[in-house]
């Protein structure tokens, strides 16, 4: 190793310890908040354009890394969770999740989704014209009931300013559906893509946030979603040019917080969001008027059940 690479080595090693001496340590002697809790959420849904709802309920173990008095600091933990999406199906899950400090998140979700009733629309190529509308599923083939597997990785960096909060979330999702003999890709409802029987989503959902008065926060919402189609999902001879993405959409949202105090429902948050389409195949003037927002609606409780 070079003279120079050694001392450039060990300026940052000596700069990494006078950080953790002056940021960490005068913290640690210090609690704020609670070592351990367990949490319970549970957010109730319904979006137009396309037409989603459901229910997740779950419940989340956190365990507190360390103690500091810092503001980027404090807010840290390990945390598990398990939880279900109720709606026209079924979709249990677990995660695992890592906040070293209050400016970022990482996490991993795996999941089932059992769809219970005949709404899974699937097709033999990424070029089919699924068609869509506005409060239904896509038009043209029959529906069926099927089951999904889907691994999540995603990050959540978070910031705040004063009155102003940045929140972004970039996930990638790896799936596996089981489709219909011959069919190669299905339609996805929150992303509203046409989806590889394996193969990933990527999304990104970012919202700049300022608190007019206590409790409501009024925002700009910008969501992103792409996807790839492996050569596989084309048929012999089909030219591999199918619209992947990404769909855009672009709006106002809000957030008003009615309650937060202690005990398992001791925070009630009404949230709603309407987004217009910068880029869609079908919701941009060519089927759906791009006049016509994606609109979501909701209404969000939960609490800690237990904490020490």
């Amino acid at each position: 190793m070079s003279p120079s690479v050694s001392r450039v080595r060990a300026h940052f090693q000596y700069a990494l310890v006078i950080m953790v001496i002056v940021g960490l340590y005068p913290g640690l002697a210090r609690a704020d908040g609670p070592v351990e809790s367990l949490k319970f959420s549970s957010t109730t849904f319904l979006s137009g354009n396309p037409l989603t709802f459901g229910a997740p309920i779950d419940v989340r173990y956190e365990h507190r890394l360390y103690a500091s008095a810092s503001e980027i600091l404090r807010r840290n933990f390990l945390a598990s969770s398990v939880g279900i999406v109720l709606g026209p199906f079924v979709a249990p899950w677990v995660r695992l999740e890592l906040q070293p400090l209050a400016l970022i998140n990482v996490g991993a979700t795996y999941g089932v989704n059992a769809l219970l009733v005949d709404t899974t629309q699937s097709f033999r190529s990424p070029n089919s014209d699924y068609g869509v509308s506005v409060f239904g599923l896509p038009r043209p083939t029959p529906g069926y009931a099927t089951t999904m597997r889907y691994l999540r990785l995603d990050t959540t960096v978070q910031a705040g300013i004063g009155k102003v909060g940045l929140r972004s979330t970039t996930a990638a999702t790896h799936g596996a559906a089981g489709l219909r003999e011959g069919d190669s890709v299905y339609y996805n409802q929150g992303a509203d893509l046409l989806l590889p029987r394996r193969g990933w989503l990527f999304s990104n959902d970012t919202t700049i946030a300022y608190e007019v008065k206590s409790g409501v926060r009024l925002g700009v919402r910008s969501t992103l979603f792409a996807t790839s189609y492996p050569a596989s999902a084309y048929p012999a001879g089909e030219p591999h040019e199918a619209d992947a993405g990404p769909v855009i959409r672009l709006g106002p949202s809000m957030n008003v917080n009615l309650r937060d105090s202690r005990g398992p429902f001791g925070r009630i948050d009404l949230f709603g969001a309407a987004q217009w389409y910068a880029r869609n195949r079908y919701r941009t003037g060519e089927v759906i008027s791009g006049y016509i927002p994606y609109v979501t609606a909701g209404v969000r409780v939960g609490g800690a059940l237990w904490e020490r």
